[in-house]
């Protein structure tokens, strides 16, 4: 359609696809001007609203100037290319800052309680060449309807098109919960761009307060899994020694938020991977929040923190195991040629982040193993931070009660045992921390040797003996024959 569409206005989030023409190219995208005006064209023309006032795209792209919103349009040429100039200084500036960029991710969608009702205003400039009719639908009317005064579809052109039109979402009252989408379709087609589409994800729930809760249960988790690798460090710092951690499991750990924090940080920035995300995920919204990239960043660096620590403080003759250095070895392998078939565009870059995203998954199913049974050979848990097991516990614990929360207020029991995946992980983690809590309060309580009779003072100037060393993935120089004592916190 020549002309501009965009739903918005209000506080109503909204997300309209159109077409990249800006970097001359097919890929679909997302533009938001932060004012709840998104704008939708065809091929190299039509009308873009910022702060009200119209641009043409055609002449914009050519350097030719802006048409001056309503004024511009009637004919007030003298004024068209000063503010072409600044519109495109500030469609640069933009660009420069990817705010163009933002994505879907940055709209939430509309939130709704049963008995909820929000206007959602459909602004249309331009015209069109022949007569048009948008037609808007709810993808699940079971959980939430369109108001019957409101317009269900319009026509609109061939011509100028009225400048607005109205269109209301209400929540069912008493009836079902979840989530749905408001889907604007144009009949015919052809005057659409290829692929494009344009929608409003509404969510109805039980109640607000579950949302607050749910908020605030996020929060306490995403401080304690923060917090949870600092009592590792001041253990190590304390002690002078980084006896009692076993290396595997630094070594696969680190690996782990570093393939993380890639993961998070593209799906997070990159435009490109979020459009193939989108692409695949026509009503989705990103799953990545820039609170998960600032966690995976500083964990990875909590991490490598921990490897200096082994570096610089006495670590007896350990070293990370054979196995440990070959699953070590296979994976990064893997990632890297991963890697190489995403830059030479056998593979889409989304489809590289998800292998590596495997990647994480499968290490965290394996890295506590070597702790574990670390433990259990020096019947010790000395030098091993309980501090950490028991923050890592209470944050895994809160974020499988927020996915509780979340799906019984939007009746989304999909969300967790549709994705067994994300949920096991998270009950395989606590169930793991609940082991180390039994070895450390229980099985091993006040045993600060490694159950072969040697013991030593932290003060003492006396380094222990060194001795001989298994390569296996569960031992290493120092997991059974070496003493360590100390308190752990």
């Amino acid at each position: 359609m020549d002309g501009f569409v965009s739903i918005g206005g209000g506080q109503i989030y909204s997300m309209v696809q159109f077409r990249n023409v800006a970097h001359g190219t097919d890929m679909n995208d997302w533009w938001d001007n932060g004012n709840n005006q998104i704008a939708f064209c065809r091929g190299d023309r039509g009308f873009i609203a910022i702060n009200n006032e119209g641009y043409d795209l055609k002449e914009t792209l050519q350097g030719k100037g802006r048409r001056g919103g309503r004024e511009g349009r009637e004919g007030k040429e003298g004024e068209e290319e000063e503010k072409g100039e600044k519109g495109e200084r500030e469609r640069k500036g933009r660009r420069e800052r990817g705010d163009d960029e933002r994505g879907r991710e940055g709209r939430k969608g509309i939130g709704l309680q049963h008995d909820d009702k929000v206007n959602v205003t459909l602004y249309l400039n331009g015209t069109v060449d022949e007569q048009v009719t948008l037609t808007f639908n709810l993808t699940r009317p079971d959980v939430a309807t369109l108001d019957p005064t409101s317009e269900s579809s319009i026509t609109v052109g061939p011509g100028a098109v009225d400048p607005e039109h109205r269109v209301t979402v209400i929540g069912i009252e008493g009836a079902g919960v979840g989530h749905t989408a408001l889907v604007m379709n144009a009949t015919p087609r052809v005057n659409m761009s290829t692929g494009s589409w344009e929608f409003v994800r509404v969510s109805v729930s039980h109640t607000r307060d579950l949302d607050y809760l749910s908020d605030a249960v996020g929060w306490l988790y995403f401080a304690a899994w923060s917090v949870s690798f600092y009592p590792q460090v001041y253990v190590n710092w304390r002690r002078r020694s980084v006896i009692g951690l076993h290396f595997d499991f630094l070594s696969l750990n680190t690996l782990g938020f570093l393939l993380y924090g890639v993961f998070n940080g593209c799906l997070f920035w990159s435009a490109e991977v979020k459009a193939q995300y989108f692409e695949r995920h026509k009503y989705g919204v990103n799953p990545v929040q820039l609170n998960d990239v600032i966690f995976s960043i500083h964990a990875f660096f909590a991490c490598i923190v921990q490897v200096v620590q082994c570096l610089a403080y006495e670590r007896g003759d350990q070293q990370v195991s054979k196995t440990a250095r070959g699953i070590f070895g296979t994976l990064a392998l893997g990632s890297v040629v991963a890697l190489v078939l995403g830059a030479a565009a056998v593979v889409q870059w989304l489809d590289f982040l998800y292998f590596i995203s495997y990647v994480k998954l499968f290490i965290t199913l394996i890295k506590y193993i070597p702790q574990a049974y670390y433990n259990y050979r020096r019947k010790s848990t000395s030098g091993w931070s309980i501090g950490n097991i028991v923050l890592d516990f209470t944050g895994g614990l809160l974020s499988i009660t927020q996915m509780f929360i979340i799906a019984y207020n939007y009746n989304d029991w999909g969300s967790i045992f549709g994705d067994p995946t994300k949920f096991g992980l998270g009950l395989f983690s606590v169930v793991f921390d609940v082991f180390f809590m039994v070895q450390h309060y229980a099985l091993y309580r006040g045993n600060n040797n490694d159950g072969g009779g040697y013991k030593r003072d932290l003060d003492s100037p006396t380094p222990p003996p060194l001795l001989t060393h298994s390569s296996s993935l569960t031992e290493s120089a120092s997991s059974v024959d070496y003493g360590a004592t100390g308190t752990s916190y």
